[in-house]
């Protein structure tokens, strides 16, 4: 009897020349009583949506904060968005079966 396995998608990091698969889904979250509802935003970034494990590390260590604003060197919607409020947050993908 055959067995049907899902196939899983290995995403690619979105780090314009990184060949790297991603091992984060990266996300932008913020929290204003101005969005409706309990006010919590948290969406996947539409500009860096997939980051590596050394691309995350960059992207924490080039965070800059002004009040509860982050900037980020990958993530936040890009250079485009930077004024966007809010902050990153990470999703660790599962770990990718090595065979």
């Amino acid at each position: 009897m055959a067995t049907t396995v899902k196939a899983l998608t290995i995403q690619q990091c979105s780090v314009q020349g990184c060949n790297h698969p991603a091992d984060y889904k990266v996300f932008l979250a913020d929290h204003n009583r101005n969005y409706g509802g309990d006010g919590n935003f948290y969406e996947q970034d539409i500009s860096c949506p997939w980051l590596c494990e050394k691309h995350q590390v960059e992207n924490e260590a080039g965070r800059k904060f002004y009040g509860k604003t982050g900037e980020y060197p990958y993530s936040k919607w890009g250079v485009n968005w930077s004024r966007v409020s809010g902050w990153t947050e990470y999703e660790r993908l599962p770990p990718r079966n090595p065979d």
